[in-house]
């Protein structure tokens, strides 16, 4: 990721242009505070445009048990699975919990050559056949987490986040002792900003990133 998406250098682009360089004004745990909140507000907008802006891909292992199916541990930073396919490229379906044992349990099941299907158990996926979840690919939106750390980075890419300093502007404003024009100038550019969402301008197709290790 870009040093940009640091929720530090986020604080420090946003201390520029609250005229607060030094921390006079505002203190650390107030703007990081803000951020996150705001981060929030851009996470779910992104998200009710496309949800691959905020997804990523990665290989995902699992662990073989008694019987025809494999366990995966789902990791943690998984909101909602997008795509889930087989090593091969054969989907895996996401079934719910009560059409499992109607699959199965069903006599006509054949673990071997079945269709692979998955259920959500707990904190798991439960897959069957055992071996369509070896080295398997899934495509998932990664859930949001507040920046605690100057180290720590957003999710969101790093052509947004200028919406995460736009919208603290606005909140700050009054406090860093801008004039009247000045607040309208920094609404106008929260708003443009909020606009390219809401006009879906920037839409993404493709899932950023690669392909990343397996989860165990």
């Amino acid at each position: 990721m870009s040093s940009l998406q640091q929720l530090g250098m986020i604080r420090a682009v946003l201390r520029g242009r609250l005229n607060d360089p030094d921390g006079t004004k505002f203190m650390d745990p107030e703007l990081n505070a803000n951020i996150n909140l705001i981060q929030q507000d851009v996470v779910m907008r992104l998200l009710a445009i496309n949800k691959k802006w905020l997804a990523k891909t990665r290989i995902i292992t699992g662990t073989f048990a008694p019987g025809a199916y494999a366990t995966v541990p789902l990791p943690d930073d998984v909101l909602e699975i997008l795509d889930y396919m087989t090593a091969g490229g054969v989907p895996i379906t996401i079934i719910p919990p009560e059409r499992y044992s109607l699959i199965v349990d069903n006599d006509l099941y054949e673990p071997s050559n079945a269709w692979p299907v998955a259920v959500h158990i707990g904190t798991d996926l439960r897959v069957y056949p055992y071996n369509a979840a070896n080295n398997s690919v899934m495509t998932h939106v990664i859930k949001p987490t507040d920046l605690v750390d100057d180290s720590d980075e957003t999710i969101i890419p790093v052509e947004h986040v200028e919406k995460i300093v736009a919208g603290c502007e606005v909140t700050f404003a009054t406090r860093a002792g801008f004039s009247e024009q000045e607040k309208k100038a920094r609404y106008d550019a929260m708003f443009m900003e909020r606009e390219v969402l809401k006009k879906k301008i920037e839409v993404r197709d493709d899932v950023p990133g690669e392909v990343h290790g397996a989860a165990q």
